[in-house]
């Protein structure tokens, strides 16, 4: 089983209304699902402020095209968790001890 797992930028940021967690776990086939995804994906416009493509950067064609890739694959488990960023408190907005969610990724929880 492979578990794949992204944010859109930070829940205690002032840019945007929204934070989005997604993810997606698959059985097998993923090197095929990527291999699709990458065809798309290659045709984005990139940032040279950021190291990945950025779903914000793509036309509606494009998000349409992930879109139905994803939605079309059988072995494939989509989750999301949506957040309006005006109702979060400063709790709320940390994932674990002392990590506010810009630095979740590297945080480790001590005991």
């Amino acid at each position: 089983m492979y578990i794949y797992l992204d944010d859109s930028g930070n829940i205690d940021s002032d840019q945007g209304n929204l934070y989005v967690w997604a993810g997606f776990s698959i059985k097998s086939g993923y090197k095929k699902l990527r291999e699709r995804l990458d065809s798309i994906i290659k045709d984005f416009e990139y940032d040279s402020r950021y190291s990945e493509a950025k779903g914000s950067r793509a036309t509606y064609n494009q998000r349409k095209k992930v879109f139905e890739c994803l939605t079309s694959w059988d072995q494939l488990r989509i989750c999301y968790i949506v957040v309006d960023k005006k109702i979060v408190t400063e709790n709320q907005s940390k994932f674990v001890k002392d990590a506010k969610s810009r630095n979740k990724e590297q945080a480790k929880t001590t005991s």
